[in-house]
């Protein structure tokens, strides 16, 4: 596979989770499937083969202080509300794929010891919808007078800037203390077919978006294509990872997603059209 073919392929894996994934009224997403994740008994088999991965060995920024916005604060997304910074930095990963894209790029500005900020990371679409949060009413003014009224932007560039290196922080802390699974993920992407990697070629990924049930991921790859989202290509790709590797499970409150890291190997291809299903392992760094 040609060097621009397989930098197709890595791009195409750095997809979000599913950013169209609807939300109940209580503003959480919907539960559509999920296990129970492996059993006691493969944890500590697979234990053995236990390796670290790349966020093992970074440097953490401090933690900078986040601020939770009012209870009726304006134009606000869910997550904004919680107090613990991993609730706030998981659900804010899965909101939207600019968000989540923010997320990665001071993830990885953090690994290289660079400015979290730097590669552009709050230019638009990330910053203007965060920054017109504003406060909530105050107590006795009626709705006329509060429409009228100058509001005080309760949410900066300050707290923007430390929201995305709290998720940063906590997307390195999580895969760093990442547990061992035998249990298999999947991952549901589009791709251009002579982008498609042959059996025996490897690949190495930060981090890598998986979930517990393969009908879930056949959805998201069925879905049109939507350059706005990443999702590009003619092929519709399902990859099934084996084997022990190092997992975040984020949890039935969110989907069961799974994040990775490492590096991957290709065991199988099968499938013709456009449909291909792909078979890869975990291997050492």
């Amino acid at each position: 596979m040609s060097t621009t073919a397989a930098r197709a392929a890595i791009d195409a894996l750095l997809l979000a989770f599913d950013p169209n994934q609807r939300r109940g009224e209580d503003g959480k997403w919907i539960k559509m499937g999920g296990g129970g994740g492996s059993s006691v008994r493969a944890q500590r088999v697979a234990r053995r083969g236990l390796r670290p991965t790349k966020s093992d060995s970074v440097k953490l920024p401090p933690q900078p202080q986040i601020r939770p916005a009012p209870r009726f604060a304006m134009n606000t997304s869910p997550w904004m509300g919680m107090e613990d910074p991993a609730d706030r930095a998981a659900h804010f990963w899965q909101g939207r794929f600019s968000d989540q894209r923010a997320i990665r790029q001071t993830f990885r500005n953090v690994a290289a010891g660079d400015d979290p900020m730097a590669q552009g990371v709050l230019d638009n679409p990330l910053a203007p919808g965060y920054l017109h949060v504003t406060q909530d009413r105050p107590a006795g003014m009626d709705w006329d007078e509060w429409e009228a009224h100058p509001k005080e932007q309760f949410y900066t560039e300050d707290d923007l800037r430390n929201e995305l290196v709290s998720a940063a922080r906590w997307l390195h802390e999580s895969l760093a203390n990442a547990p061992v699974t035998t249990e298999p993920l999947y991952r549901g992407m589009r791709m251009p077919r002579s982008a498609i990697p042959e059996p025996g070629d490897t690949w190495e990924s930060d981090v890598i978006s998986w979930a517990e049930q393969r009908w879930q991921v056949e959805q998201y790859a069925w879905k049109p294509e939507d350059p706005e989202l990443g999702r590009v290509g003619d092929t519709e790709v399902v990859m099934r990872l084996v084997g022990p590797k190092r997992s975040v499970d984020l949890g039935p409150g969110l989907l069961d997603e799974h994040l990775t890291q490492g590096r991957y190997r290709v065991l199988k291809v099968t499938g013709k059209g456009n449909k291909r299903f792909i078979t890869v392992e975990e291997v050492a760094e």
